[in-house]
């Protein structure tokens, strides 16, 4: 339905219209692939296809190396990454992050229903920040 949804203190609701179009996020067309490998050693063994994509923000440069589980219909699933990258001081980080145990289908199809907070009738579709910003301007606080 394109909306956001926003509880504050578990009571209050705000809704928000979601104007910007859906974007698909898979491997980025400047990713570089790496080949293909099987994680596992049983029967569920998993292809994955593995990826190199550069990163820069600012000072930083981090170079990422991602393992990608192909869909059907073009879509893939992310099952692991390791980052790696220094800054211009020289300080130098790195990262693994393996996801296990996850399902390709949500079969609680009641995560899809907007919370019940949000069924009160007074839901005025403004969020709280930008209610606080509208007395910021006029001189409240």
């Amino acid at each position: 339905s394109k909306k956001r949804y926003v509880i504050t203190n578990g009571t209050t609701c705000n809704v928000t219209d979601l104007n910007e179009p859906f974007q698909k996020s898979c491997v980025s067309p400047s990713a570089v692939f790496m080949g293909s490998t099987v994680l596992g050693n049983t029967d569920d063994n998993m292809k994955v296809d593995n990826y190199r994509f550069n990163i820069t923000q600012g000072p930083v440069t981090i170079e990422t190396s991602f393992m990608i589980a192909p869909m059907k219909g073009g879509d893939c699933t992310v099952v692991g990454m390791v980052a790696y990258g220094k800054d211009q001081n020289g300080y130098q980080f790195s990262g693994t992050t393996i996801y296990m145990n996850f399902s390709f289908e949500i079969t609680d199809k009641s995560v899809f229903q907007p919370p019940k907070q949000c069924n009160e009738p007074d839901n005025t579709g403004t969020l709280l920040f930008e209610v606080l910003g509208g007395f910021s301007r006029h001189g409240f606080f």
